[in-house]
């Protein structure tokens, strides 16, 4: 994509190899990162976006390349799973995530002070001011001077819980959202974010997307949501076959850059084969391979035999199997309640389900809401649905009415209840 700014790079990946066990999962991969850079990496389930990601922050190391970091870069990163200590509260954790600006601020306001106490003109006064200037910028960039305004317009912004409340008592969707403000807090030079809309309700899916559209730093996205990347990158980089490939642009220009490049190959092969044929044929009336064309003839078609066919996607087929045969209306949920302790997630829902019907988040009726309320992930209400979780004992009158089965999935990937 051009442009008129110069830009630098911050982090470079280069010649870098992964592999888990005899599964390659990156192949002498590059890829150079610049400030301002918007970045979609994309791939399909396994390709190993979540890796290089590791990779990029040092949590990972690779069997072969180098990774290159700006002196002085700092790196966040937004994980699938949340780490972050479970016995913290929620306030800790936002405080704990500003650690790193604080010691700025702290170094900031000593040097202040010290500086005027060193002799003017001296070397040491020279440095001393440099360093000084280099923390007025650098805290200028972080926006450090707001850092417990930042707190709470972000705690705001993605309604967490309150601050006393232990990790431990978060719903999937809460400590989802308690991770990825900890994350944005640590105003990081490169921002990480694998999947930061899953099991986040649409108001802070929409607060994420407005955030990152004015993002100072440089930022690498994981997700699925192509409208979301749409909105928000300038370049697409896909993991394909083990490699990486870059194309400027958002989600709509990598299509057509994409479907442009698969027309090229698919001609290159064509090609390939239709030379091979000919080729082939010349080699069947048993030429001698005494004069040098000859030989070179015959060792061009060697080596277009040995480039093999282009890899393509494996497809997969499953077949869910056809149920006994159901009437017109098969679930009915009559005024069902959920509860955890004193907080009621929902009451009175009722629903009636038919056959063919669609139910779910987003267009969506039933799932949709904030997290804890029992929407966003919807893991209670699907939950109960599926007689995982039985309705709150505070609240009963729960009624499942028709022959069915069903199963849940969950935000910690939990599998249960096929009833």
């Amino acid at each position: 994509m051009s442009s008129d700014r110069t830009t630098a790079a911050i982090l470079s990946v280069q010649a870098v190899s992964k592999r888990y066990g005899a599964q390659q999962v990156l192949d002498s991969v590059s890829l150079t990162i610049d400030e301002g850079d918007r970045i979609g990496l994309i791939g399909s389930n396994g390709s190993g976006k979540s890796t290089l990601l590791r990779i990029m922050t040092g949590m990972e190391v690779p069997e072969d390349g180098i990774v290159t970091r700006m002196q002085g870069l700092r790196v966040a990163m937004l994980e699938q799973q949340c780490r972050i200590d479970p016995s913290l509260s929620v306030g800790e954790v936002l405080q704990h995530a500003g650690d790193d600006v604080k010691a700025l601020l702290d170094e900031y306001h000593a040097l202040s002070s010290e500086i005027f106490e060193i002799a003017p003109g001296t070397s040491m006064r020279a440095r001393a001011e440099a360093r000084f200037t280099a923390l007025e910028h650098e805290l200028e960039l972080t926006g450090a001077w707001n850092a417990e305004h930042d707190i709470r317009r972000v705690g705001i912004a993605l309604d967490l819980p309150e601050p006393t409340r232990g990790l431990a008592s978060l719903s999937g969707g809460e400590l989802r959202r308690v991770d990825l403000a900890a994350t944005i807090l640590r105003r990081p030079d490169l921002l990480l974010l694998d999947e930061p809309t899953n099991h986040i309700d649409v108001r802070s899916a929409a607060w994420i997307e407005e955030f990152l559209q004015g993002y100072g730093g440089s930022c690498i996205l994981v997700t699925h949501d192509r409208y979301f990347l749409d909105r928000i990158v300038n370049r697409i980089v896909e993991i394909e076959f083990t490699k990486l490939v870059s194309y400027p642009g958002n989600y709509e220009r990598f299509l057509e850059y994409k479907a442009l490049r698969q027309e090229h190959e698919a001609r290159s092969e064509a090609n390939r084969r239709a030379t091979m044929r000919r080729e082939l044929a010349w080699l069947r009336r048993g030429p001698k391979a005494r004069a040098t064309k000859q030989k070179a003839r015959i060792d061009r078609y060697h080596e277009l035999e040995e480039q093999g066919l282009p890899p393509t996607e494996r497809e997969f087929t499953f077949q869910i199997p056809h149920s006994r045969r159901l009437g017109k209306q098969i679930l009915e949920i009559d005024k069902i309640a959920r509860s955890y302790g004193d907080r009621v997630l929902f009451r009175e829902l009722t629903l009636i389900m038919q056959k063919e019907m669609r139910v779910g988040d987003g267009a969506r009726t039933a799932g949709l809401g904030k997290n804890r309320y029992g929407g966003g992930d919807g893991v209670p209400i699907r939950r109960s649905v599926a007689r995982d979780h039985r309705p709150g004992s505070k609240h009963p009158a729960s009624h499942f009415r028709g022959p069915y089965r069903s199963g849940c999935a969950g935000p910690n990937h939990s599998y249960p209840c096929i009833s």
